[in-house]
């Protein structure tokens, strides 16, 4: 399993913004789990993914039950980007974690093949992070580092 975090340097970029460029840049590639703290998180970002761009269009399906996850798993294959305050289901090859928490990697490890965790540029945010960062890294796995 590959692990990165990318570190946010531009007080204008928010956590969101990274959120939707990275899911802009591999949702054609590998499906994508996004990993929300709450409800709130999840529908602001769900609102962010349909108006991030006037000029393409983000696919991406908002699971606000947890009991219809398993009834939208078949969505899953036409529809590469799905929201929720769940953990990721099986077959989630990237997650992108905003829980603020380090994820259980043995419950994650044999379904997703990158976890993706971004750093915003606000103290509580970074010192929230290095904490994650120290989990991961006591479970032998070295995360990558990206400063965008």
């Amino acid at each position: 399993m590959k692990i990165s975090f990318y570190l946010v340097e531009k007080s204008s970029q928010t956590q969101t913004d990274v959120v939707c460029r990275l899911c802009q840049q591999i949702y054609n590639k590998h499906p994508i789990w996004i990993y929300c703290r709450d409800e709130a998180q999840a529908q602001h970002l769900d609102d962010q993914l349909w108006t991030f761009s006037a000029t393409s269009f983000v696919p991406h399906l908002l699971i606000e039950d947890t009991k219809i996850v398993t009834d939208v798993q078949h969505q899953w294959l036409n529809t590469p980007i799905l929201i929720s305050c769940n953990p990721p289901p099986r077959h989630s090859e990237v997650c992108i974690n905003l829980t603020g928490q380090a994820l259980v990697l043995t419950e994650i490890k044999h379904s997703t093949l990158h976890l993706i965790e971004i750093v915003g540029h606000n103290e509580e945010e970074k010192i929230l992070s290095r904490q994650v960062f120290k989990a991961y890294r006591a479970s032998d796995i070295e995360p990558a580092v990206h400063k965008i």
